[in-house]
């Protein structure tokens, strides 16, 4: 298993997420002030490229951010969304996003809170989580491919145009009626049912990917 990158002192990060894992919830203040989580509805069940830098303005991560950046309307155009989470209070990521022309969505998380918990730190470089929909973790673009702007941008098009591939609409043929019998189940009941669905365990793996599936 891939080892955490080095943290701050005191600091107690998971195992670092693997493809097939399921994203751990999170809820960031954005540059705008406003509390966002990916099960939001205006970003919820889509596939996501989610970026992890310390500082917004630092040169690697604004290249890489100013790219993705650059293809959001591809990226957007394939049923995708990339949100960056940085290392700064979000008035001062508001006055970086300013200054540096960004309008990629932009988390605070000043003390690195959600790093911890995915077990990644853009401690040598920025890290791209590529998500599938449903947050389960899909492939990590780290240092060194980072480095090099437009190869990561490309990684990220390539993952989103293989998820559109598979999300092709598929014809229904006739099937028998459906019976519909409301208020079998508590609201309460379905909602532990989704839970138990969703993020028992914040864990999952695809078949193959070694151990029992949560």
């Amino acid at each position: 298993m891939q080892q955490p990158a080095s943290t701050p002192q005191n600091r107690q990060p998971r195992p670092a997420l693997e493809p097939g894992d399921l994203l751990p919830r999170f809820a960031l203040t954005s540059a705008d002030g406003e509390k966002l989580c990916l099960e939001d509805d205006a970003l919820s069940g889509r596939p996501t490229a989610l970026v992890l830098v310390r500082d917004p303005a630092n040169p690697q991560a604004l290249a890489l951010l100013k790219a993705l950046q650059a293809a959001r309307e591809e990226v957007e155009g394939l049923g995708g969304q990339v949100l960056a989470i940085a290392r700064q209070a979000p008035q001062t990521m508001k006055e970086t996003a300013k200054a540096e022309g960004l309008s990629l969505p932009l988390l605070s998380d000043p003390q690195g809170d959600s790093f911890a918990r995915f077990g990644h730190w853009p401690a040598q470089g920025p890290v791209i989580l590529l998500l599938a929909a449903n947050r389960h973790l899909r492939a990590v673009v780290g240092p060194p491919a980072t480095a090099a702007p437009p190869e990561a941008t490309a990684a990220v098009l390539q993952d989103l145009r293989a998820q559109a591939a598979a999300r092709k609409p598929v014809t229904m043929g006739m099937h028998p009626p459906v019976l519909i019998l409301p208020e079998v189940l508590s609201r309460a009941e379905c909602r532990h049912l989704i839970h138990l669905y969703d993020t028992e365990n914040d864990n999952w793996q695809e078949p193959g990917h070694g151990g029992k599936n949560q």
